[in-house]
Parts: C-alpha cells; sequence; structure tokens
C-alpha cells in the first residue's frame, strides 16, 4: 500500500475547485496524487479511508488557499507532521492562489510551493520534481535592482 499514490493533497474543503485544478495538473504530468473526491466512495466511512489515504502516499502536499485551513485540514497537518517528524515522510506547503495568511509556524519547516501567481510555471515544475523524488530547482529570487538576474550575487 505504502507508494500507491505519490502524494496525498490535504485541502481545506471550502478549496475545492483549485484543488481539482492542481489535482488535474499533477495528472497530466503523469502523477498519482490521492483526493478525497475520487478515493473515498460515497457509502464509505471517510475517515479510515483518510488514513489509508496517508498511508499509501509517498508524500503530503498541505494546500493552502483562499479559505484557510478548515478543522479536518488542522487535523490532517497534526498526522502529517509527526509522520514526517517519525518517519520522514515528506511534506510540501503549497500556497494556492488567494492565501493571504502566514504559514502556519510548523510547516515553516518545509520548502514551499508558491502557486499564488497561477498553477502553471516553474513553481508547478518544482511541485512535479519534488513529487517524483527528484531535487526541485531553487526557486527564483526577485531580481535586486542594479544587478543582472544571472548575477550570482
Amino acid at each position: 500500500m505504502p507508494g500507491d499514490f505519490d502524494c496525498f493533497l490535504s485541502h481545506n474543503s471550502a478549496d475545492k475547485p483549485l484543488v481539482y485544478q492542481l489535482d488535474q495538473l499533477l495528472r497530466d504530468q503523469g502523477l498519482k496524487p490521492w483526493l478525497d473526491a475520487r478515493e473515498i466512495p460515497v457509502d464509505s466511512a471517510w475517515r479510515p479511508a483518510l488514513e489509508q489515504g496517508i498511508r499509501a502516499s509517498r508524500s503530503a502536499t498541505v494546500l493552502l488557499g483562499p479559505a484557510g485551513l478548515g478543522p479536518w485540514h488542522e487535523g490532517e497537518l497534526d498526522v502529517l507532521l509527526d509522520l514526517a517528524r517519525r518517519e520522514g515522510k515528506p511534506v510540501i506547503p503549497v500556497l494556492l492562489p488567494g492565501w493571504d495568511g502566514d504559514v502556519p509556524l510548523f510547516l515553516g519547516a518545509f520548502s514551499r510551493i508558491d502557486l499564488r501567481p497561477g498553477p502553471a510555471g516553474p513553481e508547478l515544475e518544482r511541485l512535479v520534481a519534488a513529487l517524483r523524488g527528484r531535487p526541485a530547482a531553487a526557486p527564483p529570487s526577485p531580481a535586486q535592482p542594479g544587478v543582472p538576474a544571472d548575477h550570482p550575487a
């Protein structure tokens, strides 16, 4: 079961439209994300299914969108942080368009992906690389005035 999915998509249900969009973009890249709406049958007990989804995923993304953290989202975050500490399960915070809050303190220790400008581009490429277990390129740094963008400063 572990490793059946590339990542568990932890999110606030109120952000579903953005989550569905990211899910499809990851699938288009050949990845297999675990998304509750697809993986939990309507007539199933959802809590055991969530636990199974977390266990079956090689990594976890904590999606932070305009709705902020919801109560179940926070519960998943607690579990995912514990698994990161005890088992080394990778956790990747992902800032979605519309997120304007602070990153939760314990998530701040992890490298994050910033998709706020839009779900495509170099940040999506960094996320895909990370989910494939490859080193992701460093995030683009803002150019300093008077310093060429390719300068090592």
